[in-house]
């Protein structure tokens, strides 16, 4: 009886100590249904007024100040913010980047609806978004993904 009692013991921790295993291994690896997604804006403050459709009036008042742009994935319970590079060199983006748990927000298969990103114009010192635009692109699963928004359009630019 006592060596039953070690035997169930001993699976019991096993079992414990593997799922330990498979849950940091999870939370350290770029799963097949989790993605990183940066975002790279390619766009002048020229090109902006075009991009977002403004008219010249909100597009005088938004020069004449500072403004930001955010990108969002909109998901079915809340926005997923996306790390976004503004006037970054198309040339300085790393291709080779690799998934790092501290530095990059990962993204879920399950939490979001399609592949839409929607990139938000604020007015600096503005809470409330001035426009925005809405981008269908595919990226990719298990990997980083860098996405470039030009006055045309959006794209990977790192797929190979």
């Amino acid at each position: 009886m006592k060596k039953i009692v070690i035997f169930i013991i001993i699976i019991a921790g096993l079992l414990l100590l593997s799922d330990f295993a498979y849950k940091t291994y999870r939370r350290n690896v770029l799963t097949d249904d989790k993605a990183v997604i940066f975002a790279y804006l390619n766009l002048t403050d020229d090109e902006i007024k075009d991009y977002f459709g403004l008219d010249e009036s909100i597009y005088q008042e938004l020069m004449s100040g500072k403004y930001r742009i955010s990108c969002v994935i909109p998901e079915k319970s809340h926005l997923h913010l996306i790390n976004i590079k503004d006037k970054t060199p198309l040339n300085d983006i790393d291709c080779d980047m690799e998934f790092d748990v501290v530095n990059h927000l990962e993204m879920n298969k399950d939490y979001h609806n399609g592949y839409k990103l929607r990139l938000l114009l604020f007015k600096s010192g503005n809470a409330r978004s001035i426009a925005q635009k809405d981008v269908y692109i595919n990226w990719d699963y298990g990997k980083v993904n860098h996405i470039v928004f030009d006055k045309n359009r959006a794209y990977k630019y790192c797929s190979k």
